[in-house]
């Protein structure tokens, strides 16, 4: 990618087509926070973003569709302007107006045309039993799918914990055999990133594929193959705004996640802000390690403590 050495504020980069100035600016500063670049690294974030856009496939298995809403729910930018603008979501099921052949031949074509280029952001486990015959998208089983189209990809990128690590649907007794990607296929050289939780911030997703912009290589990972700028600390490092929660079954510290950093609904609030406690969904198998979630003590005793307990803006 050929970057503009001119380019010396995110002012001075040239605005995606179709993206507002302000929702540019605003993104750029976003994505170079999670990144761990602090406010200047905006004009970094900027830099790389002024290049070509790289084809995006986005596969949906077997998921509830969250990941996608909190991909959905970006407000700056706009999904659209992120999809359009500054990739080339080429697949992605949920939204697109295509169905049927027409969308599994468009996909296939991106891919085709396309090999080692584009990046592969899977969403949901993988069923694996039985051949993979639980899951199925057009006939061809979501195992198939996944054999077929990971392998070419530039990177994949497992978008929440079931992709990652297989989430709810392989929780005990996991009937389906469902599997998150790096266990379910094996993708030989291609490189795969986790970007796990339930649901996943949209701006790490957004922070791996600008490190790739700009460096051409994916970011530092740690052993569980998440980005350390996003997985790096301890949800429990926080400041514990109504108390530490471990009494009442918090998982923050077992748990590796940049949520009381970057936070939801436009930087708005996470978890712990609001009152509630951690219960681990960045992690492998939370749903049988990490049980129960809610404890009796925290029916009982939380609610009539915290209950009238009122979000104060900032307060983290």
């Amino acid at each position: 990618m050929k970057i503009d050495n001119l380019i010396a504020t995110p002012e001075d980069a040239p605005t995606p087509a179709g993206m507002s100035r302000r929702s540019f600016l605003k993104f750029c500063t976003a994505v170079a926070v999670t990144m761990g670049l602090g406010l200047d690294g905006a004009v970094t974030v900027a830099r790389a973003l002024a290049g070509s856009r790289p084809p995006v496939i986005w596969l949906n298995f077997s998921e509830c569709t969250g990941c996608s809403e909190s991909f959905l729910r970006m407000t700056s930018p706009y999904p659209e302007d992120l999809m359009f603008n500054t990739i080339s979501l080429d697949y992605q099921e949920t939204i697109m107006a295509a169905a049927g052949l027409a969308a599994s031949g468009h996909r296939d074509s991106v891919v085709d045309a396309n090999p080692g280029q584009f990046f592969a952001i899977v969403e949901g486990s993988i069923p694996t039993a039985a051949g993979g015959v639980y899951g199925t998208v057009g006939g061809e089983t979501m195992l198939s799918v996944a054999q077929r189209i990971l392998p070419k990809a530039k990177a994949v990128i497992a978008y929440g914990n079931c992709a990652a690590f297989g989430g709810l649907a392989a929780a005990a007794p996991n009937p389906t055999g469902a599997k998150g990607v790096s266990d379910a296929v094996s993708l030989g050289s291609v490189p795969v990133v986790n970007i796990p939780g339930c649901a996943p911030n949209p701006y790490n997703l957004a922070g791996v594929i600008v490190n790739y912009l700009l460096k051409g290589t994916l970011p530092a990972l740690d052993s569980k193959k998440r980005p350390t700028f996003a997985y790096g600390k301890r949800v429990h490092e926080c400041q514990k705004p109504h108390g530490c929660l471990l009494d009442y079954g918090c998982k923050g510290p077992k748990t590796y996640h940049n949520c009381k950093t970057i936070k939801y609904n436009e930087g708005t609030s996470w978890d712990i802000q609001a009152c509630a406690h951690c219960i681990g969904c960045t992690e492998p198998n939370f749903w049988d390690a990490f049980k129960p979630f809610y404890t009796s003590s925290f029916v009982t005793d939380f609610a009539s403590k915290y209950g009238a307990i009122k979000f104060i803006p900032g307060d983290d």
